[in-house]
């Protein structure tokens, strides 16, 4: 054997083994990628989810409050759907607060859950005025609550 055909063959063990490391590398950065494309749409999902169940926990209380005439039978029936989207809201918190553990979209979040849950405490001295000024400080909080989430999702 002579050493030429030894330098050869080294040459090509080498670069059989450099486009082994090439292809590797390249699979890792591709299963990264990917991965961090998953976390993301799983951590926008927990987002929407929780904006979706506030808002429709929002619609239920603002049906008692239409209702707050009614019979009782009837604001009876409303009250317990509006505890059963609020169970959908609380679990829908609990999923954002595995997935995401930025203090800002989680501050975002409670104060959107706290200014939506507002719209339920009402008593007799409760005015329409008083309705509707929780209404618009929870969809304020909404906004922000998303752009806060947007923000942190899209910087990812």
């Amino acid at each position: 054997m002579n050493a030429d055909t030894v330098a050869g063959a080294l040459s090509v063990l080498a670069g059989a083994l450099a486009g082994g490391g090439m292809q590797y590398a390249s699979a890792a950065r591709t299963a990264r990628a990917a991965r961090a494309e998953r976390v993301r749409e799983e951590r926008r999902e927990a987002v929407e989810a929780l904006a979706g169940a506030l808002h429709r926990h929002r619609g239920k209380l603002y049906r008692r409050w239409e209702l707050r005439e009614r019979p009782a039978a009837e604001r009876e029936a409303e009250r317990w759907r509006s505890w059963d989207s609020r169970d959908v809201v609380n679990d829908a918190r609990d999923r954002l607060r595995l997935r995401i553990t930025d203090p800002a979209v989680l501050w975002h979040a409670d104060r959107l859950v706290d200014r939506s849950y507002a719209l339920g405490d009402v008593d007799e001295s409760t005015t329409q005025a008083d309705i509707d000024k929780r209404g618009d400080e929870a969809r304020e909080a909404d906004a922000a609550f998303l752009a806060a989430a947007a923000e942190y999702i899209n910087s990812l």
